[in-house]
Formats: structure tokens, sequence, C-alpha cells
């Protein structure tokens, strides 16, 4: 696999480390429930497209990953937290790839068991394995020899964006991966 190529032209990201690796993002994200901050406009930007009903923010984030994912990528996102669950990201990837310059990876990774909270978990489960053991990879053999774009709305511990890479990466042998979301959650 070819770790130096990122799929990203890097007009307006930045990079954030996160456990095994490293994630590109557009900016910074206030959650809603931040006691004693207020949200930025870019956040509840966020939320808007989350909850999918916004075609200003739709377009929004339509325009950055225009502006920023170089050809030739397949683009596949992170699942929704519940099975069969509305999903922005779908919408944005099959809109985007509609230009032949990208191709559409969005129905790759389904979510096939609901994932809550990770304040929820028993101390004795593992938050990577339980998402690993959430998700099934359709269409791996279409991912061999590509580059992949892998895109969340909003990493915060960034480990559901690398359970994603990782099913990505036992699945099947693409060219090179890399991992963006549109906010990463700055923790007080």
């Amino acid at each position: 696999m070819d770790k130096d190529f990122c799929a990203l032209s890097f007009k307006t990201i930045e990079k954030k480390q996160i456990p095994n690796g490293e994630c590109y993002y557009f900016k910074k994200y206030i959650p809603a429930t931040r006691v004693g901050v207020e949200q930025d406009e870019f956040s509840k930007d966020v939320l808007y497209f989350k909850e999918g009903n916004d075609m200003l923010s739709q377009n929004k984030f339509l325009q950055i990953l225009k502006d920023n994912v170089k050809k030739d990528v397949l683009i596949i996102n992170v699942p929704p937290r519940l099975p069969k669950q509305k999903n922005s990201l779908s919408i944005l990837i099959n809109n985007l790839c509609k230009n032949p310059n990208w191709s559409d990876g969005s129905g790759y990774l389904i979510r096939t068991k609901p994932i809550f909270s990770f304040k929820r978990l028993r101390k004795n489960e593992k938050k990577k394995e339980t998402q690993i053991k959430s998700i099934d990879f359709k269409n791996s053999e279409k991912c061999t020899g590509k580059n992949i774009l892998v895109i969340d709305d909003v990493v915060t511990s960034g480990i559901t964006i690398e359970s994603c890479k990782e099913i990505i990466l036992k699945g099947s042998k693409p060219k090179s991966i890399t991992l963006f979301a549109f906010g990463f959650t700055i923790l007080p």
C-alpha cells in the first residue's frame, strides 16, 4: 500500500493525529452539548448536515469535497450508528460521484448492529472491536488497487474511522487509504 499518497489536495485541510495514524479534517467542531461554549456557524452546519434536511449545508460540504478530493479516488463513508439509518454522507457521495472523476463507494461499509455511546459500554468491551463486529464490508473486490478516501462527518477519538480503515485493509488490497472528516471535535 502506498502510505505517501493522500486523496486530498490540502487547499483547506488540516491534519490531526489519532491513535493509529492521522485523520484529515476541514475545521474544528464544537458539539451542541458543550456547556458554556457557543457553537460556531460551521458546527451548526455540521448538525444540519447530519440531520439530512438542509440542502444549503449539503451543498457546502459537497463543495468542500469538490475543492479538495483528487481525481480517481473511491469514496467510502463511515456508516451511521444504526442499521438502515438515513445517511447524509451516502447522499453526499452519490451527488459528488455524478462527476466521473470519483467513484461511489457509499454502500460498501454497512452497519449491521447498532452502536451506542462508548460511555455506555462495560469496561471489558473494547471499543474498536465493537465497531469492527458491527460493520459488513460489501464489494471488497472493487477496492483492490484503488486510492480510497474514507469520510465521516465528525471525528472525536478516531476509533470509528480507524475501524473502517482496518475493515477495508483486511478485506482488500487498496493502493492507498486516506481518512477525512468535515469536523474534528476538540475536547475540553
